[in-house]
């Protein structure tokens, strides 16, 4: 009779060290001792591991023997999978820790849809998972499109804590705008391929701002000039 199947979301997991080898891989992948019995998930957030798991093609019938190659490419070609490493734990567990792509922000159409950095739409439902990302307006997916992502990217990359205060963006032609959270209404501009340097300084100066007490009156912070940063106040504090 055949043994009972689990699907779980792995949290940790021992080291089985076998013995001497019994026999060849491809004389194994034919033993009944070594039919998959457990299955562990890493690593998802979005994809769920019973998903993951029919994607994947492993059944009953598997053995933890078995060539991983085409269980691996059933799964990266999900388009919320980026990479997969597949483990054995003997005698019958099979450990899947999934890379999944990141979602870096929301599409504003008639709904909101996730996007990652190359600009391709995730199966993600932002009514059912909470994705806190900025937003961009667009009625669809263009090369400017793509260059506000990249300066999203760039963002997160360079200073993560920046890009928590963004609160959306639009593509201007001659550069990105960003509308931050906090003074509600300001904006920072900035050119298409931003470097660090420039995010740096860009960060700094919103410090600075918040330092003096003045961040409440931003009204515009320009980091589009190569050597300096234009900044706009109003004369009352943001309501």
């Amino acid at each position: 009779m055949k043994r009972g199947w689990q699907v779980i979301i792995g949290l940790s997991a021992t080291t089985f060290v076998a013995g001497g080898a019994i026999a060849t891989p491809h004389a194994l992948r034919s033993m009944e001792s070594f039919e998959v019995r457990r299955v562990e998930v890493r690593g998802t957030r979005y994809l769920a591991p019973h998903e993951a798991l029919r994607a994947s093609g492993i059944t009953r019938a598997s053995n933890v023997f078995q060539d991983y190659s085409a269980w691996r490419s059933a799964l990266e070609r999900l388009a919320l999978v980026d990479s997969v490493v597949i483990e054995r734990e003997l005698p019958g567990t099979l450990r899947l820790t999934i890379a999944e792509a990141e979602p870096i922000a929301l599409l504003a159409r008639t709904e909101l849809q996730a996007l990652n950095v190359e600009g391709e739409l995730l199966p993600i439902d932002p009514t059912r998972v909470d994705l806190d990302l900025p937003v961009i307006s667009a009625s669809e997916v263009d090369e400017d499109t793509r260059s506000a992502l990249r300066t999203l990217a760039a963002i997160k990359k360079a200073e993560p804590a920046m890009y928590g205060w963004v609160s959306d963006v639009e593509p201007m032609g001659t550069g990105i705008r960003v509308r931050l959270r906090s003074p509600v209404g300001a904006e920072a501009l900035l050119p298409p391929n931003p470097g660090a340097l420039q995010l740096r300084e860009l960060r700094l100066t919103l410090a600075d701002l918040a330092a003096r007490q003045e961040i409440s009156r931003l009204v515009r912070i320009d980091a589009r000039y190569r050597d300096h940063i234009v900044v706009r106040l109003s004369r009352t504090a943001a309501l």
